[in-house]
């Protein structure tokens, strides 16, 4: 369960799991979410998170795709992106969501790394931030694997 507290700067939340871990499934699941209350993200305000997991593999593992949501809005940061065989590899993720001029106008914006490999995708989404939201960064790989898991080791959200 996340940590929250007020800042000067804002929301700031904190969550650490290192027990759950997606396995051997190829539904989309969360590695994260949270909820912003309504009119949190303001004006001209944007939603920071950093999250860090670990991606395990065996000797044929899946494919997987990662998604980042904020309510019904989606932005496929990769897609079916093939895997290493035999490892564990930090996928590590920054995202960064901006009212702009308006509290239902984003640009959304992610980078990252994966093994070697530098993670971006970007988007303008159309989010009604004066209602209550939920970010989500989530999972799905392309096949069974009881051998290729993801682990949640950090995500941190602040919002300025």
């Amino acid at each position: 369960m996340p940590n929250r507290r007020e800042t000067s700067r804002g929301m700031s939340m904190s969550s650490v799991d290192v027990v759950s871990a997606i396995s051997n499934s190829t539904a989309e699941t969360d590695l994260f979410s949270a909820s912003i209350p309504a009119g949190k993200l303001g004006l001209e305000k944007t939603l920071a998170l950093h999250y860090v997991g670990r991606l395990t593999t065996g000797l044929l593992p899946p494919a997987v795709t990662i998604k980042v949501y904020l309510g019904s809005s989606s932005l496929t940061v990769f897609t079916a992106v093939a895997l290493l065989a035999s490892g564990s590899k930090p996928l590590v993720l920054d995202v960064r969501i901006s009212n702009v001029n308006s509290m239902s106008a984003q640009y959304v914006s992610v980078v990252g790394q994966y093994n070697t490999s530098c993670i971006t995708a970007d988007a303008d989404w159309t989010v009604d931030t004066t209602t209550a939201q939920t970010l989500r960064v989530t999972a799905q790989f392309v096949s069974l694997s009881t051998s290729t898991s993801i682990q949640t080791k950090e995500a941190v959200l602040e919002i300025s």
